[in-house]
């Protein structure tokens, strides 16, 4: 039978070896902890840019809301060969004058597949067209900020309002009834609500919207990438989880391990104070046994 002094040699030999094990998950654990820092770290970043872009509460999505609204004029100024600065002042112009941008929209569309019929000699705009003087050849080479510009003087100066009715109708369809506030200043008005557009600071170049529509694609990408990130993430920390669960167990075991050894300690200690001698106990109770 083991004494129990060799029982606590063993127990602290055992220890070490343990302990030295215990070391090396450390340095393990230590390296995921650093791990998971540096993808939390990545997270707050890519949070960081999420708040620059969405903000706080309602101003981020009226960012959101506005960088559509840029990207959506850019692109149907593109479609329609005219200015995006024309077409934001167009949208003033159709706001105060009861109608539309919507219905302005829709409006030159229209224009547009109307001039290419009339000069084809077909459609209902040649009529409208000839009762203002203008050609739809003409206009079609002016270019479409032009050639709406110059349509809005010829209908603002027909005398009656069934005359303009008429002409609006034929080249911008049933829409065009709903312009003709619109067309009241012809020309001059047009280029005024352009100009107070550009003071109000609602306008905005096609190099602008080209930017705009770069950073809204950064923010798609952001949004794409950030199942992603949180997956990462996810996997980083249950791996973290894992270790420190792990760490956790064996502590017990050492603190466990740390107790016995003090228990046997003491043991000894109270051996000596009451003149025992533990090997001497150990042969008598061998030969006992």
């Amino acid at each position: 039978m083991a004494t129990i002094s060799t029982l606590s040699v063993n127990l602290i030999a055992r220890t070490n070896v343990f302990e030295r094990k215990m070391r090396t998950s450390r340095r393990s654990m230590s390296f995921f902890t650093k791990q998971a820092a540096i993808a939390r770290r990545a997270m707050l970043r890519f949070g960081a840019g999420l708040l620059a872009v969405a903000g706080i509460g309602g101003l981020g999505y009226m960012i959101v809301r506005t960088m559509k609204a840029i990207d959506t004029t850019a692109k149907l100024a593109a479609a329609l060969q005219i200015s995006t600065e024309a077409l934001k002042g167009l949208e003033l112009a159709a706001t105060i004058s009861g109608t539309s941008f919507e219905v302005v929209q829709k409006s030159l569309e229209i224009m547009v597949r109307r001039l290419a019929e009339s000069k084809l000699g077909i459609g209902e705009a040649k009529r409208g067209l000839d009762e203002m003087g203008l050609s739809a050849q003409t206009l079609i080479n002016v270019g479409t900020e032009e050639a709406f510009m110059r349509i809005a003087d010829g209908i603002s100066k027909i005398p009656t309002a069934a005359g303009k009715a008429f002409a609006a109708y034929t080249i911008f369809g049933r829409q065009g009834v709903k312009l003709i506030n619109l067309f009241k200043d012809g020309r001059i008005g047009l280029e005024n609500f352009r100009k107070e557009a550009e003071k109000l600071g609602m306008t905005f170049s096609a190099v602008d919207a080209a930017k705009i529509e770069e950073a809204k694609a950064e923010v798609l990408k952001q949004f794409i990438e950030a199942p992603i990130l949180l997956k990462e993430l996810a996997n980083h920390i249950i791996e973290l989880a894992k270790k420190k669960d792990v760490v956790t167990k064996k502590n017990q075991k050492i603190k466990q391990v740390k107790n016995l050894r003090q228990r046997l300690a003491t043991l000894e200690a109270e051996c000596k104070a009451n003149g025992i001698d533990i090997k001497e106990a150990e042969q008598k109770l061998k030969e006992e046994i």
